[in-house]
């Protein structure tokens, strides 16, 4: 067993309490902040749905693992995080930049679904080009994409690219739009630091979600009489790499065009960004342990059981001993990750539209993923209207 229980050792300060957070700035009835968010949410909603169909992103026409009811909820969720992670301001929301954060929260989701769907290493290859070829000659140019390292340059023969080349396009679409944010708030230097960490978190996003689909592949069709030799990665290394999957970071590069200045406060929030990032690629991997262990992917639970001696490749249900055990230390280690982010707040300024994003993200990621899968809390009377 190579898990240790940290929490004993990391008691100087409380976790954060993300649920008090959720409570006060979600959409609701029972303030006038959660109201606004209501009816923000009202608004977002159809013209993300729009969206959605009008550029192509039609998750559920195309992905074998996304039936239409995860799709239809994928679009409800990106709703709700655009109107939650702007922050509030003079008594008003801004509607644009909800609904930009909406689009690349859909964006992201479909991109990250158009990957995982890869049934091939060279099929993962030729569509993790295809997306980021809007800058992959300014990537490689920056030494950030070296295609004979990282991603394969062979081409692929297995399909039609058409939707890579649509998720490319809207890409692109996103990018000009916050290009356009920048030139109207920001100095040059600004200017390209902002477009150019956004362009690099991106590619570090890709990248990752390419490694970790690459070594799922890998995973399922390994000896599976020894897990322990098929699976060499440590809980922490899962943890400091699965972070950047969750896109935490390429979302809050997006939200640092509001600010005024980007650069500054972004190596403010890189300790606390890498405490969030975990806290919800956690709250992921337990929320859709299940799902992912039946498709054959590494994630934190498999990792605890190998670390426990059981069997990661068995078939298990939430009922299972091995699965309570593993959940049970994978939450103690959250709450120990919850401990760090809080201390790292204390010594950051909480206010700016940065700040209340980098906190929303990881605050209703949890709560999203706790009711099961990143479903938004609605009051009853929305959820039987939509």
């Amino acid at each position: 067993m190579t898990i240790k229980n940290t929490a004993v050792t990391v008691n100087i300060s409380e976790a954060f309490d993300w649920r008090t957070f959720v409570k006060k700035h979600k959409p609701g009835q029972d303030s006038e902040l959660q109201r606004q968010r209501l009816s923000m949410y009202q608004r977002v909603l159809p013209e993300l749905e729009k969206w959605s169909t009008v550029s192509g992103l039609n998750i559920e026409e195309w992905s074998t693992i996304c039936g239409y009811e995860l799709s239809k909820g994928r679009v409800k969720s990106c709703a709700y995080y655009g109107i939650c992670a702007v922050e509030s301001a003079v008594e008003s929301i801004d509607y644009d930049l909800a609904l930009l954060l909406a689009k690349l929260c859909l964006w992201l989701y479909a991109m990250d679904i158009r990957l995982d769907d890869s049934p091939s290493i060279s099929c993962l290859d030729a569509r993790s080009i295809e997306i980021i070829s809007p800058f992959k000659e300014q990537l490689i140019q920056q030494g950030i994409l070296n295609l004979t390292s990282d991603l394969s340059a062979v081409p692929n023969k297995e399909e039609d690219n058409s939707i890579d080349r649509t998720i490319a396009q809207v890409l692109s679409e996103i990018y000009l739009s916050l290009k356009q944010v920048c030139n109207t708030r920001l100095s040059s230097s600004d200017q390209e630091f902002c477009l150019s960490k956004f362009v690099n978190e991106l590619a570090t996003v890709i990248k990752s979600m390419h490694w970790e689909r690459k070594h799922s592949l890998v995973f399922q069709q390994a000896d599976h009489l020894s897990p322990a030799q098929d699976l060499q990665i440590t809980l922490e290394e899962y943890l400091d790499l699965a972070r950047i999957t969750t896109c935490y970071r390429v979302v809050a590069s997006f939200v640092l065009a509001f600010e005024t200045a980007p650069s500054a406060i972004w190596v403010q929030w890189e300790e606390a960004m890498r405490y969030g990032g975990r806290i919800v690629r956690l709250a992921n991997d337990m929320a859709t342990v299940l799902r992912e262990m039946e498709e054959g992917k590494i994630n934190a639970v498999s990792i605890v059981l190998r670390d426990l001696g059981f069997n990661p490749f068995a078939t298990y249900s939430l009922d299972s001993p091995e699965i309570r055990e593993a959940l049970r230390l994978l939450k103690e280690q959250r709450e120990v990750e919850l401990i760090r982010f809080n201390q790292q707040l204390k010594a950051l300024p909480l206010s700016g539209p940065f700040a209340h994003n980098v906190i929303v993200s990881m605050a209703f990621g949890v709560a999203m993923y706790e009711k099961g899968d990143f479903e938004p809390e609605l009051p009853p009377s929305q959820i039987k209207k939509r």
